[in-house]
């Protein structure tokens, strides 16, 4: 076994040679391996599939390749091409058997890569495995490194748009008494905030007069 010998009234036989295999006695020829297998040493009387992590598409061949980052190779003797990570996940390490998913805050729109892409301020991944991220709607914010969620703007802040990074305040004259106001509010007549980011606006006592934009009092003469 692991020899062999074609021709006739030779003293000896033909060691079988790394990529090849004799299973038996009275082989006239080394079997090569089968793409997807190997035969790693002289002498061999079969052939090891390769393993998970691997792939080899030619035959004759001693050893297997290594997956390259971004691929995984998750049956054994595979004779093909490893497989691309599918969008959502990635692998950075070579001879991967799987791959793993972009965390949350983080999203890869393409197939077959080593890292994935944090979603930008404005934006949000609330799972793992996504290929897209999420613009934040009017009310609501992410700023950069915290695009797991949405937050609300705070009381006395305001965020028309989408895809905001932060919020903007009220100015004086304006108030915004919820958790997540898309706009400020104007005070009522005869009542005024004079301080920016304002819950609330208040009436001014009777010897006040409130301005034009209700930002400010003047003292009856």
């Amino acid at each position: 076994e692991g020899y062999a010998q074609s021709e006739r009234n030779q003293t000896g036989c033909d060691v079988c040679l790394p990529g090849k295999y004799a299973d038996g006695s009275g082989k006239t020829v080394c079997i090569a391996c089968s793409p997807g297998e190997f035969a790693e040493f002289s002498k061999e009387t079969s052939c090891k599939k390769c393993p998970l992590g691997y792939y080899q598409k030619a035959d004759s061949s001693p050893s297997c390749l290594a997956c390259i980052p971004g691929k995984k190779g998750n049956n054994e003797g595979l004779a093909e091409d490893c497989s691309d990570c599918p969008a959502g996940s990635f692998t950075a390490a070579s001879n991967a058997t799987g791959c793993d998913l972009c965390p949350s805050g983080k999203y890869q729109d393409q197939s077959g890569l080593t890292t994935c892409i944090s979603c930008t301020p404005g934006s949000f991944a609330n799972e793992s495995g996504q290929t897209i991220c999420h613009e934040c709607v009017p009310g609501k914010f992410a700023e950069s490194g915290k695009n797991v969620k949405c937050d609300a703007c705070p009381r006395g802040y305001s965020q028309e748009a989408n895809a905001s990074s932060s919020c903007l305040s009220c100015i004086p004259g304006k108030y915004q008494s919820e958790f997540g106001g898309n706009i400020c509010l104007q005070c009522p007549n005869g009542w005024m905030q004079k301080n920016p980011n304002g819950h609330n606006c208040f009436m001014p006592s009777s010897d006040l007069i409130v301005g034009v934009g209700g930002a400010s009092a003047i003292e009856i003469a």
